[in-house]
């Protein structure tokens, strides 16, 4: 799957809930995390929800995918 999917489907899944899991558990780049997460929500699909638990910096920002904003189906 591309890198779009990819953040989708571990923050729909639960395998993530901020962007530094994204980074850990996908592999991927913090700048294309950033730039993937920042994308799904300006479509509707994902959204920013309060605070993460801090690890000592700045708390990290909760996001969630949106499961009132449509449908999604994927054809294999």
């Amino acid at each position: 799957p591309d890198a779009l999917e990819l953040v989708l489907d571990l923050v729909r899944c639960g395998a993530a809930e901020t962007r530094q899991d994204l980074v850990r558990v996908s592999g991927l780049g913090r700048a294309v995390v950033v730039d993937r997460v920042d994308r799904l929500i300006a479509h509707g699909l994902l959204t920013e929800e309060g605070l993460g638990p801090s690890t000592g910096g700045r708390p990290s920002r909760r996001i969630a995918f949106r499961s009132d904003a449509g449908m999604l189906l994927i054809a294999v």
